[in-house]
């Protein structure tokens, strides 16, 4: 909770409202943190783990998920690039789902995307335009 705490103190450099709240990016000197903030509630939810990245061309990208009334949402905040947001059925294969739907919205030059991967996919990944792929968010449990 304490890394969350941090990076919510952090400056928030774009900030979209979805369905389930407004999701902020926070950051600071290439560090990236997705954070969500609900009505009622005292301060905003940080992800923690994998923080994102930066480059010196101005592109970022950051992830984060969170579980709200059981269901899992993931969302991607990227900066001067477009990327695709995949699943997959399998945490231990390449992701094999295609293209998951999700709310699009954007705010200060930064895509914010919000899905709400169906039950049986397991990891959600990006794709940038270089074609690398990052699967850092996992269902728990």
């Amino acid at each position: 909770a304490r890394t969350g705490a941090n990076a919510a103190a952090l400056p928030v450099l774009a900030s979209a409202p979805t369905g389930i709240g407004t999701v902020e990016v926070h950051g600071q000197d290439g560090f990236l943190r997705l954070c969500l903030r609900r009505a009622g509630d005292e301060a905003p939810r940080c992800t923690t783990g994998f923080g994102g990245r930066s480059s010196a061309d101005g592109s970022a990208i950051t992830t984060g998920a969170w579980t709200i009334d059981g269901a899992w949402y993931v969302a991607v905040a990227a900066h001067g690039e477009v990327v695709r947001i995949v699943g997959g059925h399998d945490s231990s294969r390449s992701p094999d789902a295609g293209d998951l739907p999700a709310e699009t919205a954007t705010a200060g030059g930064w895509t914010i995307r919000l899905a709400r991967p169906a039950p049986d996919i397991q990891m959600v990944c990006t794709t940038s335009e270089d074609g690398s792929t990052d699967c850092a968010q996992h269902r728990s449990g």
